[in-house]
């Protein structure tokens, strides 16, 4: 396995099994949280996958710091801790559900002899472990570490180490690689487990999973780098040897065969040269071949032609004889030198040569420029004793190359031919084994290459040492610098924590926390914000619960109120379904009880007929739409025939925001008041007064007409003519009576007619003022019209008869002067009765439109009437769409004013 991936592998499981370990150890157990809590494992099942895991952490330690043959002892530590990783996920040896959310009990009964069986697999270990690792894998998919689909990425890291250490022995890359998935996927899950709770996990996780990544990067770079350099150490100082041993075979050799012919090519070979006796040339050269290393002679004379050649013991073949006697050696030697070489004899033999001058010798010195041939020795470089003492001399396989093909080894044919195969490359495997290559070139020119090869022992140790140092330093490098990240994430996260639990305080309605968290970054801004916040709130929740209680205790006096009310009451909401009904309201709409009103819709309860016709709930809400404003109706009831008054407002959420100013519709409330009684009474009084008024005219008509014709004739006695006055005066106040009776009568029956028009208040003013002059000539009254007053729309007559009834108050209840003011208000004129009587007190304004009510109810009252004036001119300025005002005078008084509508420039 190359480093970066030994490294990847191990360093990943290492930090995944730790971060296992811690994350089980620290976890709540059911005992302290109770089941719900997704993190809470049982005490049990916490230990025994601590354990497991533990196990795991040990197995990649001793496998990465190379201290153990992955294939060896650390598989059968890969097994246990699956099986107690299974054990622990399933429930624990003591008990507990099999799977989490099952129905079933005891996890140890069913998933410890799944496990045993796995662990008693015989050799080899590697399907042990595979078949532990897949029930920790069954185990853990839906055990006590929780379930769905984050929990499938445990389950699948371990079902990949498993499926890694199955494949170990026969495909070990592609284990190695399984392993590394599985570390990646299980690191997720761990990573996932612990940072989604904690602020300082998931910084602590995310910089060590970027630690590792650099740490796994740069211990392969530095053991890569490390391995590389010993073994191109180990290359280039196996060339020095061989080019060592190259020129040692050329050199050495030759120069010892160049001195050897040099003694004895004046001694013996001048003789059988000269005389040209070959016989004797071959006996002389025949003895020089049983000296010592040398193993070839070859005789030529001063031309170059072989005379006589020797190949050990016998003649040797004239081509390659022809050869040796062609080579450079051999021609230097026939110039008067000494020389030496390789001669490759084209059968894939070399011969390493030294040659030498035949030449008389002169007191012992050869006559270089009398020469007579040529001597040379050779001896073969491509025997099996040479190739044999030179890998002894090197301690290494040698080899002879001679045009790409081995003619000489210490190798096999196979290996010998591999070993050339992967010359280029530096390094060559050979059964399995890494063997360092290096070539030295035979001769110049070169004539063939000795190559020799050393098994990559050193290079792989330093590999194997390199890959041990990097792990090492990477363990205590992850372990210092999580020790150190882990204690930077909580001093940096500890006020984030802080804050946090301080906000749940704060939700759970303590109001008065506050965080005690100074500085000057971004979190003690925060935390001074925090405080801010909490006071605001504690002073804000103060505030709510006072006015909650304000409006509890409202609440309550309104239901009080709405419990006790005459009318009936309901409230709807947007769809028109009750949600809010007194005991009046079931009274009137015959129901048992409110409970029976409530969650109805309204339809279904209040149903009748308007007065003007159509449903009388379709109109309160504006024919069917809900109308957002207020409207009012009298209608009958269907079924119990009451007659009722019924109003009905919307209820509305207001909206400041929106630009029309209008909030957005909800419900609508409705008062219906029963006055069927009133109604009845109303009727029985118009019939009353109606028929009395009639009672009372017919016979008032002939005592009109008798105290009419006494006044008129003469001859009655002075002392009658008092009494007959006052009968004349109450006849006068009792037909005025009766009249106003009638008029009454014909407004509440709806008989009275309107004409309306343009009528001009100067007008109105001075007829008024020149009625009452002889109705009353004794008083003082003016007028005061304002200028450009406009004129006023009404009924002429009934005008006149609503003034004629303020002026008529207004005498009776002052005995100064009347003024009558005519004035433009707004889009209104307004004629005013002004008085100075002693006013009318504010609370008695409304009630004194009420029929038959007079300002002085006792029986001792100065001023006579019915007290129906003020009521029938009130009805009056209805009619004309205006209505009667009761406003204090300056200076004391009161100011009775009737309000018209100004009259449009088209109205007639």
């Amino acid at each position: 396995m190359s480093i970066p991936l030994h490294l990847a592998v191990h360093l990943g499981g290492v930090t995944v099994a730790a971060a296992l370990v811690l994350l089980v150890l620290l976890s709540p157990t059911t005992a302290t949280t109770g089941r719900s809590d997704p993190r809470s494992l049982p005490l049990t099942s916490r230990g025994t996958i601590a354990l497991g895991a533990g196990l795991l952490l040990v197995s990649h330690l001793v496998v990465g710091a190379l201290l153990a043959e992955a294939e060896g002892w650390p598989l059968l530590l890969r097994a246990a801790g699956y099986a107690a990783l299974a054990v622990g996920s399933a429930g624990g040896l003591v008990g507990g559900p099999v799977l989490r959310h099952g129905p079933r009990e005891g996890g140890a009964m069913v998933v410890v002899p799944a496990v045993l069986a796995a662990l008693s697999v015989p050799p080899p270990l590697t399907v042990a472990a595979g078949l532990a690792g897949v029930a920790a894998c069954v185990a853990t998919a839906r055990g006590v570490l929780g379930r769905g689909r984050h929990i499938v990425l445990l389950a699948t890291g371990i079902a990949l180490w498993a499926a890694g250490d199955l494949l170990i022995g026969s495909r070990p890359t592609f284990a190695a690689a399984l392993s590394l998935a599985g570390s990646l996927a299980a690191g997720v899950w761990v990573l996932r487990r612990a940072t989604r709770r904690s602020l300082a996990g998931r910084f602590t996780g995310a910089s060590l999973a970027t630690l590792l990544a650099l740490v796994v990067g740069l211990g392969a770079g530095s053991g890569l780098a490390l391995a590389s350099d010993v073994q191109a150490e180990q290359r280039d100082r196996l060339a020095a040897v061989a080019a060592a041993q190259a020129g040692d075979l050329v050199d050495r050799s030759g120069a010892a065969l160049e001195a050897t012919a040099a003694a004895l090519a004046g001694q013996t070979l001048v003789e059988p040269l000269t005389t040209g006796d070959v016989e004797l040339a071959d006996q002389r050269i025949g003895s020089i071949t049983a000296l010592p290393d040398v193993e070839v002679v070859v005789l030529t004379d001063a031309a170059g032609e072989v005379v006589a050649s020797r190949d050990g013991g016998a003649p040797m073949a004239p081509s390659a004889a022809r050869l040796v006697a062609a080579a450079p050696a051999t021609t230097v030697a026939l110039d008067g030198g000494l020389s030496r070489g390789v001669v490759d004899l084209g059968d894939g033999t070399l011969l390493v040569v030294g040659a030498s001058p035949v030449a008389p010798l002169d007191g012992g010195a050869p006559q270089l420029g009398r020469q007579v041939g040529s001597l040379v020795l050779g001896r073969t470089l491509t025997s099996e004793p040479l190739i044999e003492r030179l890998g002894q001399d090197t301690a290494s396989d040698a080899l002879i190359v001679v045009g790409g093909r081995v003619v000489a080894s210490t190798l096999p044919d196979a290996d010998a031919a591999a070993l050339v195969g992967g010359l280029g490359a530096g390094t060559v495997a050979i059964d399995g084994v890494e063997r360092v290559v290096a070539s030295a070139e035979l001769g110049s020119p070169a004539r063939g290459q000795l190559v020799l090869a050393l098994p990559a022992d050193r290079a792989t140790d330093a590999s194997r040492t390199a890959a041990r140092t990097a792990f090492l330093l990477a363990v205590v490098g992850l372990l210092v610098a999580g020790a150190l990240i882990t204690v930077l994430a909580r001093r940096a996260t500890e006020p984030v924590s802080r804050l946090t639990a301080a906000a749940e305080r704060v939700a759970a309605g303590d109001l008065a926390t506050r965080v005690d968290v100074e500085g000057e970054d971004e979190v003690g801004r925060l935390a001074a914000a925090f405080d801010g916040m909490t006071v605001s709130l504690e002073a804000r929740d103060r505030d709510l619960r006072t006015s909650l209680a304000e409006q509890g205790a409202l609440r309550d006096r309104l239901e009080t109120v709405t419990a006790s009310m005459g009318e009936a009451l309901l409230a709807t909401d947007a769809a028109g379904t009750v949600t809010t009904a007194n005991p009046a309201a079931a009274d009137l709409l015959g129901a048992g009880d409110v409970d029976e009103l409530i969650g109805r819709p309204l339809h279904e309860s209040l149903r009748g007929r308007a007065d003007a016709g159509g449903d009388l709930l379709e109109l309160l809400d504006g024919d069917g739409q809900r109308s957002a404003v207020t409207t009012s109706l009298r209608g009958e009831l269907t079924g119990s025939g009451r007659i009722v008054e019924a109003s009905a407002a919307p209820l509305t959420a207001a909206d400041a925001d929106a630009d029309d100013g209008a909030g957005d519709q909800g419900g609508r409330v409705y008062v219906v008041r029963d006055i069927t009684t009133r109604v009845l009474a109303d009727r029985v009084r118009t019939e009353v007064i109606a028929n009395l008024s009639h009672e009372l005219k017919t016979p008032l008509t002939p005592i009109k007409a008798f105290l009419e014709v006494l006044a008129g004739r003469g001859g009655i006695d002075e002392r009658y003519l008092p009494m007959l006055e006052l009968a004349r005066d109450g006849r006068a106040r009792l037909e005025s009576t009766i009249t106003a009776l009638v008029d009454l009568a014909e407004l509440e029956a709806g008989e009275t007619s309107v004409d309306l028009r343009a009528l001009d208040p100067r007008v109105i003013a001075g007829d008024l003022i020149e009625r009452w002059h002889e109705r009353a000539p004794s008083r003082t009254l003016s007028r005061r019209v304002r200028r450009g007053t406009p004129p006023v729309l009404g009924d002429a007559g009934l005008v006149a008869r609503v003034l004629d009834a303020l002026v008529d108050n207004a005498l009776k209840f002052s005995e100064g002067p009347v003024r009558i003011v005519a004035e433009p208000v707004g889009g209104e004129v307004h004629l005013r009765v002004r008085d100075g009587g002693p006013g009318l007190p504010v609370g008695r304004r409304e009630e004194i439109f009420e029929l038959f009510v007079q300002a002085d109810g006792s029986s001792t009252r100065s001023v006579g009437g019915l007290g129906i004036g003020l009521p029938t001119a009130g009805r009056i300025a209805d009619l004309l769409g205006g209505r009667i005002e009761l406003d204090d005078a300056p200076g004391g008084g009161t100011d009775a004013v009737l309000v018209l509508p100004v009259a449009h420039e088209d109205a007639p």
